[in-house]
């Protein structure tokens, strides 16, 4: 009796070690995962998703999406979310041979949220859910633009607030689009998208289930035509966003969309906003538009594309920025990281708040540079905003801030995609 008791106290110890080491390399790959999750929710608080590169699966994806595209999802879902207040671990499982990790993460902009992550043998996140969304996409090969071959199209345009509005033939009405050259492509704004081909319109690309969300709501929609400075998208998919908080911004109703650039990038595109006019020159045509036009050079500044955007060097006290130009930008901007190595070129500083969705309040500076150069010219007491915009300059294509209204209204101004460089005349 004895002996079967030895052998059966010995089975059960043996069979605790055995259950005791499996049990601590899972609470060990567990804490490893933890720590994948702790650095997301940091990057949440970045608004990068660099510093969570590491901890994702070569076959990582997300809302359905793989490779680069669930990088590019993930990395505009970390800005749109807002600042993590806190998170919970709510549930753990295996399954299939992965472990599964449950959280209940609170975000300043869309509230308490249901997250799930899924971690191979590596501990490394293969799947992540920081809620629940439905993703359209539209790639390039599925817009095809027929271009205005005219050499010179010039068109007036409007401003609303510091914006330029252009005329825009939609469906065959004149409607009026914002002229946003920072926008990668050109959108229809989904408040006016009665009787448009739409299907179904409430579908977004980072739309929770409940509608809570800090970004627009996209989709995509058909469009029969679009006509603008002559060149006409027919028959196309085309991106619906709500642009409402736009519209209230600037206290003007019935803006149809945006005219990206997309619709811009064949052309030499010349800006003046003294005139109010766009003049779209095919490139081979400039030297002829200039002469017509007794047009005098001030500064050739080379730029280089940062993406979509065209970007050039800006000197500011003693230092160099790559600054990209936007016509869609109200104010000139500056990364806040900035803020502090700046302040002796800096003057009549001023903190204020600018209220986010859900009304979260970021708090921002607006200040005056005293001087900045750009190429040949000098400019003065340059009125430019401080905001956190550190998730374009960690992009491998960086930049450090844009030029808006305030660059633009200051000459005119051509900027030149093909042969990269940017003209401001006298």
């Amino acid at each position: 009796m004895k002996q079967n008791q030895c052998k059966l106290i010995k089975m059960l110890s043996a069979s605790l070690i055995f259950f005791c080491f499996f049990d601590g390399i899972f609470a060990q790959n567990e804490a490893e995962c933890e720590k994948a999750v702790q650095a997301l929710a940091e990057a949440c608080n970045e608004k990068s998703v660099t510093n969570v590169l590491p901890y994702l699966a070569e076959d990582f994806s997300i809302a359905g999406q793989s490779g680069n595209r669930a990088k590019a999802i993930l990395q505009q879902l970390l800005a749109g979310v807002g600042t993590v207040i806190s998170y919970e671990k709510t549930e753990s499982l295996m399954e299939d041979g992965k472990l599964i990790l449950k959280y209940s993460i609170e975000y300043s902009q869309v509230g308490k949220k249901e997250s799930v992550f899924i971690f191979n043998k590596d501990n490394l996140i293969v799947e992540a859910e920081l809620m629940k969304i439905k993703v359209k996409t539209l790639s390039s090969e599925e817009r095809t633009i027929e271009y205005n071959t005219n050499k010179i199209t010039s068109i007036p345009f409007i401003f609303a607030g510091n914006l330029p509005l252009v005329d825009v033939l939609l469906e065959g009405e004149s409607r009026l689009f914002l002229l946003d050259s920072g926008a990668p492509f050109s959108i229809l704004n989904s408040k006016y998208i009665e009787g448009l081909n739409t299907g179904t319109k409430k579908l977004g690309s980072f739309q929770d289930v409940s509608g809570n969300v800090s970004s627009p709501n996209m989709d995509i929609t058909n469009v029969k035509e679009l006509e603008f400075a002559g060149s006409k998208i027919k028959n196309q998919k085309i991106v619906v966003l709500d642009m409402t908080r736009l519209e209230q911004s600037l206290k003007t109703d019935g803006i149809y969309g945006l005219i990206g650039y997309d619709m811009l990038k064949e052309y030499d595109v010349f800006l003046d906003y003294q005139k109010k006019r766009l003049t779209l020159i095919r490139p081979d045509s400039y030297d002829s538009f200039i002469k017509a036009n007794t047009l005098k050079v001030d500064s050739e500044i080379p730029c280089k594309m940062a993406g979509h955007i065209p970007a050039i060097e800006v000197s500011i006290g003693n230092k160099i920025y790559k600054l990209g130009l936007d016509t869609g930008a109200e104010f000139n901007l500056l990364d806040s990281f900035y803020f502090n190595e700046l302040e002796p070129s800096l003057k009549n500083k001023e903190k204020t708040e600018l209220g986010g969705a859900g009304g979260i309040k970021q708090e921002i500076y607006q200040a005056e540079l005293k001087t900045m150069k750009i190429g040949g010219k000098t400019y003065k007491n340059v009125k430019t905003v401080f905001s956190d915009i550190s998730h374009l300059r960690k992009k491998p294509d960086s930049y450090d801030g844009l030029l808006g209204y305030p660059f633009f209204s200051a000459q005119p101004t051509l900027i030149s995609y093909k042969r990269g460089e940017i003209i401001l005349f006298k």
